[in-house]
């Protein structure tokens, strides 16, 4: 499993990629492995905004169907489409191809966000779960 050091991650097992007051937002190589096959997503419609520790939508794989939490608060500007047609993208490709909607960010962003070090003792320490 690959951890890209240039992104953040929640204790949700999203990773965020900050580019100026937008955020790129994906699920980890974690909680995929956890999953299984996805089989659907639903994700929010352009224009919502999301609060950090908020539903953004649902992932449903062959074994479970689980929320998913937005890590940062701001404006949903773009939703990946892709996945909507594949969502295995998100399994194959999570940091790149397979990421899930870019927010226009607003106020800080959440404090708790943790490196790729501390998520991966994150994981060590509490099975991640």
């Amino acid at each position: 499993m690959t951890y890209p050091t240039e992104l953040m991650y929640s204790k949700d097992h999203h990773w965020v990629k900050n580019s100026g007051n937008q955020s790129m937002i994906g699920l980890t190589d974690f909680i995929l492995s956890q999953l299984g096959d996805v089989v659907h997503l639903q994700l929010p419609e352009l224009e919502v905004k999301l609060h950090a520790g908020e539903t953004l939508g649902t992932i449903e794989s062959t074994k479970t169907v689980s929320d998913l939490v937005c890590p940062v608060s701001g404006k949903i500007i773009e939703v990946n489409q892709a996945l909507f047609e594949n969502p295995q993208l998100v399994m194959e490709s999570p940091y790149e191809k397979g990421w899930l909607l870019r927010i226009e960010l607003e106020g800080n962003m959440p404090q708790n966000l943790l490196s790729a070090d501390e998520y991966l003792s994150y994981l060590s320490s509490s099975s991640g779960v």
